[in-house]
């Protein structure tokens, strides 16, 4: 008869299309901590700029600490943690931005000409194109960060406030 029970109670609510769990705890089962991966950003990334307002900043073990960067500011960053599936970078002594929080950058200064045979295309910091924003074939430009995505090697360099251009439309002067 208790055989009968238990397959009612497990088998018959998954011929019917319904899914349950069950969870069983006990005072002996505890939670492995997981070990933070660190990462040094040296001759990688000078720093990241805040792409969300208030962003929270969070400590070595992943908790929210009190304070937030605002929107658009820059920081020094020297390592990226990678904690639980989640990056961060860090900004302060044991404090981190998450990295959908901020973009990477090096500090790269140059003078550089639009080489393009028809106006760039300008970008913001995620190479999402801006409407109605392009630069002239043969005009030169003041550009004082770059960005490289990991993923497809695109490069970019900044010539104003989240504006940026292709490196294969311009060259240093």
């Amino acid at each position: 008869m208790k055989l009968k029970q238990e397959f009612a109670l497990i088998f018959l609510p998954l011929l019917c299309g319904v899914t349950f769990s069950l969870f069983f705890t006990s005072e002996e089962t505890t939670q492995a901590s997981v070990a933070p991966i660190m990462t040094s950003l040296k001759g990688f990334a000078s720093g990241c700029t805040i792409t969300m307002n208030n962003a929270p900043l969070y400590n070595n073990s992943g908790q929210l600490t009190n304070h937030s960067l605002a929107q658009g500011t820059s920081w020094y960053t020297d390592q990226e943690m990678t904690l639980n599936n989640d990056t961060y970078y860090r900004v302060a002594k044991n404090e981190f931005v998450k990295m959908n929080d901020a973009y990477l950058y090096q500090n790269n200064v140059e003078n550089i000409k639009v080489i393009s045979k028809s106006p760039a295309q300008l970008y913001d910091h995620s190479k999402k194109p801006i409407a109605n924003r392009k630069v002239q074939p043969g005009s030169i430009w003041y550009s004082d960060r770059s960005i490289t995505f990991p993923g497809d090697h695109f490069s970019m360099m900044r010539i104003s406030t989240d504006e940026w251009i292709a490196f294969g439309d311009a060259n240093f002067i």
